[in-house]
Order: structure tokens, then sequence, then C-alpha cells
């Protein structure tokens, strides 16, 4: 079992996690969103707001790949090298799969 301390933990721990203990619901997950963003962005008829909802799917899908890049374990490292986006769509889904509630959610990305 792979335990983590919420109360002290990294984003970076987050995401970790739920790549080693769920991979494919994690990899799911992101492509989930992504689709989500995206059917947004093609059904939206505020210009900006479907800018924003296809940038969003871009960085799930960003997201996944480099964590696809990185089987040993280190994508989540990777993820927070690179820009912010795709850092936080991973996040965001891990935190939905691991239960984690919306108000330590702040907490835990403050901590990066």
């Amino acid at each position: 079992m792979y335990t983590i301390d919420f109360s002290k933990c990294s984003a970076v721990e987050v995401i970790q996690r739920s790549w080693v203990c769920h991979p494919s619901l994690f990899a799911d997950g992101l492509k989930n969103a992504a689709n989500i963003h995206g059917h947004y962005a093609t059904t939206c008829h505020n210009a900006e707001a479907s800018r924003i909802a296809e940038d969003c799917a871009k960085q799930c899908r960003v997201a996944l790949t480099t964590l696809e890049d990185y089987p040993s374990g280190e994508g989540a490292a990777a993820l927070k090298r690179g820009p912010l986006g795709p850092f936080v769509q991973a996040f965001h889904v891990a935190c939905d799969l691991q239960c984690v509630p919306r108000h330590l959610r702040g907490d835990i990305i403050g901590r990066e």
C-alpha cells in the first residue's frame, strides 16, 4: 500500500501516488477531462471560453503524455518542471481519484 499524509504531502506526491497505485484509472481520468473540455470548446458560443476550454483539453493530453514518457514514475516531477497547466490538470484528476476534499487541495498545491 502506498500511504500518504495529505496534511503534509506535496502536489507532486499526490500525482505520483495516483500514477503508481492506479495508472489506468488516472490515464482514463485525464482522457475524460480532456474530452469534457474539448466538448465544451466545440459547443460553447463564447470564443474566449471556447479557447480556454480547448487549452485545458490540450493540457490534459500533455499531462498524460508526460506521465507515460516516464515509466519509472518520475512523470509527476517532470510535470512540475514544465508548464503549470498540465501539472494542475493532473493534480485535480489525482485528487478526484484519491477523494481529496476540495478545501484540502488548495493547501496541498500551495506547498509547491
